[in-house]
Formats: structure tokens, sequence, C-alpha cells
């Protein structure tokens, strides 16, 4: 992958984390007694995830599919048993520009990146390094005008700090089949970028489907060094 696609994983992955919040206690469902079913999906892989079978925290003997938010036991449990976990999941749908927010796979809320040029120069001192400047468009799609706003000062403040780059040629931080990749390394980074500008623009709503989704437009141009 090029550095344009690892840039926009950082993003996607930091958006992920940054937007995540906390489900505490939450009864998982479950057919066979051997997967349990989360209330949600998309479970933050930084953070940790607390499974408690009638009370009492179990530290092993089941794995955890946290793109799918399903809790897998070793050995099948009883119907007897109750199953809840303390969780971190992020409530926003992230998606890149493949996606179109009038499609039926487009849900709501989310948050679209996407990159919009490339400008590149010279590293000035006669290094070997070029100086990349990305601009990279972030939409913010929300049922709720304050909900929105929120969310777009938050980015907007992610975004004013020094964003590592993590290199996803080397891994991902889940196996295909949702399961955390223990040889992914988090510390992976091959450079930093830092904001050379930002704008933003937070107003007016779109009319999509039944309800309006508010939406807000973050335009940020990216400096790195690679």
């Amino acid at each position: 992958m090029k550095i344009s696609r690892l840039i926009e994983l950082s993003l996607f992955y930091q958006l992920r984390d940054l937007l995540s919040v906390k489900k505490t206690n939450d009864i998982a469902k479950s057919v066979d007694f051997i997967s349990y079913q989360l209330k949600y999906n998309n479970i933050s892989t930084t953070k940790d995830v607390v499974v408690k079978v009638d009370g009492n925290i179990v530290a092993s003997g089941y794995s955890v599919d946290y793109l799918n938010g399903i809790v897998n036991f070793d050995i099948a449990l009883t119907q007897g048993n109750q199953v809840k976990v303390d969780y971190y999941y992020c409530n926003f749908n992230i998606y890149d520009e493949s996606s179109n927010e009038t499609s039926e796979s487009f849900k709501y809320p989310a948050v679209a990146i996407y990159e919009d040029e490339t400008e590149t120069k010279p590293y000035e001192l006669g290094s070997s390094q070029t100086e990349k400047t990305k601009t990279y468009i972030i939409q913010v799609f929300s049922e709720r005008g304050g909900e929105r706003n929120d969310v777009t000062d938050s980015i907007v403040e992610l975004l004013e700090g020094s964003i590592g780059i993590t290199d996803y040629n080397l891994g991902f931080p889940l196996n295909e089949d949702g399961t955390l990749n223990d040889s992914f390394d988090p510390y992976q980074i091959i450079t930093y970028t830092h904001a050379e500008s930002i704008n933003y623009r937070k107003g007016g709503s779109l009319d999509i489907g039944n309800k309006p989704k508010f939406y807000s437009e973050i335009i940020v141009d990216l400096k790195i060094f690679i």
C-alpha cells in the first residue's frame, strides 16, 4: 500500500477509537450457549473487553470477534448462565470514498473520509526526503445537530495534533475471523503527519430517506515527510 492509503487507514482507525463509547454490563444473547451476540459490533481493539459469567470475570476460555460483536466460548455454557460484557464500541459507521451517502448500505450516524488532491515538493536542507501535502475531506452525518457539532469538534481536535501513520503493509489489528491479530504491533509507525490547515463548516441538513441528516465537512491539509 502507498502512503495515501496508509494515511487513510490511520485516520480510519484513530477516528474509530476517538468515537468509541463504553457499554457496561451488556447482556449477551445466545441460542447454542457457545456464541454470544453483543448488542453492538465494531468493538474497540485498543481497550479492554471484560467478560463476566454469572457476575464473575472470566479471563480465558473464550475469544472475541471484534468485528461482529460476538464472544465465542471454547466450551458451551448452560441455559442458566448469564453472560455480561463491558466493552467500547464505535457508534459511528466510518466509510471511505467508495461509499455514497444516498445508498441503502450507508448507515447513520456516519463519518466519510476521502483524499482530495496531493502536492509534492522537495524537502528542504538537501535531504533525499520528500515533503507531501495531502488534502483529505472528512464528512460527518448525524440525525442530531448537537451530535454532529460534538463529533466535528472532536475530529478537529484530533487533527490539530500529531497523527502517527501506521504501516498496515505489515498487518492489521484483526484477523479475518474478527479476532485480535497477536502479531500486530500498534506502534509500527513509519512517520507522523501534521495539519498545515484545517477548515470546516457545520450547518445545513440533507433530506435523505425518512429523516433529515445533519451534515458537516472538514477539509484538512496534512503535511508529511517520506
